[in-house]
């Protein structure tokens, strides 16, 4: 038997002035692509990553996209971007906890940041990042975007949990 369910959906509207960030897209690959199709955004595949949970072996792509940049008089812009990864909550036995107090165990967190330029108002980004390196745990994965001209910034963030 086949059920449906229906929700509404509240789409937020990145209209106006204000510099916006949408929402983090997970993803298993992000690769150029021509044309239209089920998963293209602006020449990008993006090939959605469903689950919260993701193996430490298998790097997530994160698309997003940064709203309301205030160009140049050429009508460029400028921006900073800085990733982080750590750790909320961690799955350890005792004995790695013990470990833990003495220096052992794996990373709690990683960062990341560069800067960017763009044409327009809209700009779109993606980073694939590998946190084999991090504990079996639930992460925060943040992205902040510093506007370099008007120095205003945003943030976004997801959790995701990391298996074996």
């Amino acid at each position: 038997s086949l059920g449906i369910y229906r929700l509404p959906l509240h789409v937020r509207s990145f209209a106006g002035e204000a510099l916006m960030l949408s929402d983090i897209e997970f993803a298993f690959s992000v690769t150029p692509a021509e044309g239209s199709g089920e998963f293209v955004k602006h020449n990008l595949m993006v090939k959605p990553y469903p689950m919260d949970s993701l193996p430490r072996s298998r790097p997530i792509y994160q698309y997003y996209e940064i709203y309301n940049l205030p160009p140049d008089a050429e009508n460029r812009t400028a921006y900073q971007v800085e990733y982080e990864a750590r750790v909320l909550r961690q799955d350890r036995s005792i004995f790695k906890s013990i470990a833990s107090i003495f220096g052992g165990g794996k990373k709690r967190g990683v960062s990341s940041s560069h800067q960017a330029q763009g044409v327009g108002r809209v700009a779109r980004e993606y980073v694939a990042l590998d946190l084999g390196n991090m504990p079996k745990s639930t992460v925060e994965i943040s992205i902040r975007v510093t506007d370099t001209q008007s120095e205003r910034t945003v943030h976004t963030s997801r959790t995701l949990n990391l298996e074996d």
